[in-house]
């Protein structure tokens, strides 16, 4: 049977051009639409007409050709176009072309034959992409990864590795290796090239050291073999790898040839991005690259070539994040017999988190007490004149006043050793930066989150009844008053027939716990505390329906407010017995397995207004800690990206960007994207701070907000009362701090 290949070669056309032709999507010209009729006619070709059908199908098809899935790197990838895809209709046409040639050809043949609407390949052909350059030309969109297609009009993206192994290799020459070798796949393929180019840079600069350059195939069993073949002849001192399967084999050929890695041969190699780090070896120094970014950002120009025909296509280039360095990295720099105190929250994630410091105390020598400390009696216990501790964990809105009184010291001199950009843009400026100095790194990022039940939410009958109530659909809100409504239709002392107890919980145990749900309403609404000229601007039109959106909520949806912290409230939604609940996701993750609400019924989305309070908190060295270096190697450890993952598994949070493009985090909390998306518009509250003054601190405006809050709720107050009594006693306040 005739494919649309064989037509396309009978016409001297690309295959594209026949798919145009047969489904009058592009017009073609007159001579090769003859040829193209004539050899249909003479081949007896008949159209694939499932892929037709297909192809007017609200969804289209993506073909995606890589050289295998055995290697994590490219599940990555592949993990990476999928999400990107899923969510726009598109389906994901795979092909396995086993650095094949042959197979190749037939695979991006099939893609062509079957309408896909873009591909993204990593070729084995990149020197004689005859295939590819037809495609191309034929207007199909495509992108390539890794190894540039010469002569193709594609986009392309890789990664710097010429950069990447510069840096490797420097690394082994700081350690004092005279003879490297780099084991790195075909020279054709231009990823190959590059690593081979940093590497040669490398060894130029350091005239003392030489190198040998092995080429293999970049499967593990070639690679063990030239490896091993190489050892028969030579002993470097350090051996350099492209991929992880090449540094396997690395290892094997080693052990066989009777050599230790690090104690006698230096590995290293380009890694991936796992949070497992017992699957890398911890004598081998890998780096780690986010492939699964890589996988997202060719769907996304993929997809800008899709809906803007035309567009030229681009290239993008991507570092590695980090160089991970072996744990025993620590130790070195630490020394030995050292002891330290850190204050800490007393929360389930810092519970688990306490779990992990053994590894810490293993590495570094410092034996480490965590004081778990409840949260409001945090701060007074880290101004306290007689503390001891050398570390404190502190919330955002503290940093300004505890900086500036001196509590917290100074880490600026030691910031030099640490890398900055790990963590999401500006992160570390919310969370550390005052003045010209730096006060601690960030241990969680939280905006807050609506979390709701699907499986309420998606009930016909429930969203049958909901509509003949409020002439609307029953879906997450967007507004408080849509929120208001669905927690009063859910909260069953309004409305008997509820399925559950609670719409929602309005946590109140304490002012730490309300006052987030007080500010997120009022910068909805446009409500503020004071103004940009650091005047007392909160008894306004908008501050009044903010909290007479609170009050009524209260008074229609009680919920089980007293006494509830907002630990508390996620625990009883977890437990099945709320509707929603807007809190942040460290909260949620506490319950590990997701009971009664959780699983493949847990729901969540932005909250009311999209304007969610930034929380989270920092770890920072107090000024009079005696052991300021210990303490400084806690806080980066804890706060850095060696632990970044851990963190995030335990608390389903983190402030390492990296964390927020690992497929398996995401898997495990599936609001991660969501998540850092929010960061954008996420806002903190800062403490009025006018320059030439002192701080006012925050916790003496937020005890008199909650001070009216909590009259307003116990219905001592109405929202025109609190909002006034509220601005009078912070008019006060501001006064006596010169405001």
């Amino acid at each position: 049977m005739a494919t649309i290949r064989d037509v396309a070669e009978a016409a001297g056309v690309s295959v594209a051009t026949v798919s145009n032709y047969i489904n009058k999507t592009k017009p073609i010209r007159r001579d090769k639409a003859e040829r193209i009729a004539a050899a249909i006619h003479t081949l007896g070709y008949v159209p694939n007409l499932m892929a037709r059908t297909l192809r007017r199908r609200a969804g289209s098809v993506i073909g995606v050709l890589l050289p295998n899935v055995q290697d994590q790197y490219y599940v990555q990838i592949l993990q990476g176009i999928e999400q990107y895809c899923n969510g726009r209709n598109y389906f994901v046409s795979l092909g396995i072309s086993g650095e094949s040639a042959e197979q190749e050809k037939k695979y991006l043949a099939h893609f062509s034959e079957n309408q896909a609407a873009g591909m993204i390949c990593v070729s084995c052909l990149p020197q004689k992409p005859d295939t590819l350059r037809q495609i191309a030309a034929g207007g199909t969109p495509l992108v390539c990864i890794d190894r540039r297609p010469e002569g193709v009009s594609a986009g392309f993206l890789h990664f710097d590795n010429q950069k990447t192994m510069m840096q490797l290799t420097k690394n082994c020459i700081s350690r004092g290796c005279k003879h490297i070798l780099l084991v790195c796949g075909p020279s054709a393929y231009s990823c190959e090239q590059e690593a081979e180019a940093g590497f040669n840079k490398a060894l130029t600069e350091h005239p003392a050291c030489s190198g040998t350059v092995l080429h293999t195939a970049l499967n593990k069993e070639a690679a063990f073999r030239a490896m091993l073949l190489y050892l028969q002849k030579a002993r470097p001192d350090a051996v350099l790898a492209t991929a992880k399967s090449v540094a396997a084999a690395v290892l094997e050929s080693l052990m066989l040839a009777g050599l230790s890695p690090s104690a006698d041969v230096f590995v290293g190699a380009l890694g991936e991005d796992n949070w497992d780090r017992q699957s890398d070896r911890p004598d081998v120094l890998y780096t780690a690259r986010q492939a699964i970014t890589l996988g997202k950002a060719a769907a996304a120009q993929l997809f800008e070539q899709i809906e803007n025909p035309g567009l030229p296509p681009r290239e993008q280039m991507f570092e590695d994040v980090w160089l991970r360095k072996p744990h025993t990295a620590l130790a070195a720099v630490s020394g030995k017999n050292r002891r330290l105190t850190a204050l800490m929250l007393d929360t389930r994630q810092v519970e688990l988190f306490s779990g992990l410091v053994p590894y810490f105390e293993q590495f570094s020598g410092v034996k480490t007490e965590i004081i778990r400390v409840p949260e409001h009696e945090m701060l007074a216990a880290i101004q306290n004149p007689n503390q001891t501790a050398d570390v404190a964990m502190f919330d955002l809105p503290w940093l300004y006043s505890l900086a500036k009184s001196g509590v917290l010291a100074d880490i600026s001199g030691y910031m030099e050793q640490f890398d900055e950009g790990i963590y999401l843009h500006n992160c570390l400026e919310h969370y550390g930066k005052f003045g010209g100095g730096y006060y601690g790194l960030p241990f969680t990022y939280a905006p807050q989150m609506l979390f709701y039940r699907r499986d309420l939410f998606e009930n016909p009958a429930l969203c049958k009844q909901y509509f003949s109530l409020y002439n609307e659909e029953l879906r997450p809100p967007k507004s408080w008053s849509a929120f208001n409504r669905i927690a009063a239709f859910f909260d069953r002392q309004n409305r008997a027939a509820s399925p559950v107890l609670y719409g929602t919980v309005i946590p109140t145990a304490y002012k730490e716990c309300l006052l987030p749900e007080v500010y997120m309403r009022m910068r909805a609404y446009g409500g503020e505390v004071y103004n940009s000229r650091f005047q007392v601007h909160f008894n306004t039109p908008q501050t009044v329906k903010a909290l007479g959106s609170l009050a009524a909520l209260a008074a229609s949806c009680p919920g089980a407010a007293q006494n509830i912290t907002d630990r508390d409230a996620a625990r009883i939604f977890l437990e099945g017995s709320t509707a929603m609940q807007i809190t942040y996701p460290s909260f949620v993750s506490d319950t590990a397995a997701l009971s009664g609400a959780g699983g493949g019924v847990l729901g969540f989305a932005h909250i009311p207004g999209k304007c969610p309070v930034l929380g989270g908190w920092s770890l920072g060295i107090l000024q009079n800690a005696k052991q300021k270096d210990a303490a400084f190697d806690f806080i980066t450890w804890a706060c850095g990206a060696e632990m970044a993952n851990y963190s995030a598994i335990l608390a389903g949070q983190s402030a390492i960007s990296a964390s927020f493009e690992n497929n398996e985090l995401i898997s495990l909390y599936p609001w991660l994207p969501l998540y850092r998306d929010m960061y954008a518009y996420a806002e903190p509250i800062l403490p009025p701070h006018k320059p030439g003054r002192a701080i006012i601190p925050q916790e003496a405006v937020d005890s008199l907000v909650s001070g009216g809050v909590y009259a307003l709720l116990n219905k001592q107050k109405n929202p025109e009362e609190a909002a006034e009594s509220i601005g009078l006693a912070l008019s006060e306040l501001f006064k006596r701090y010169r405001y």
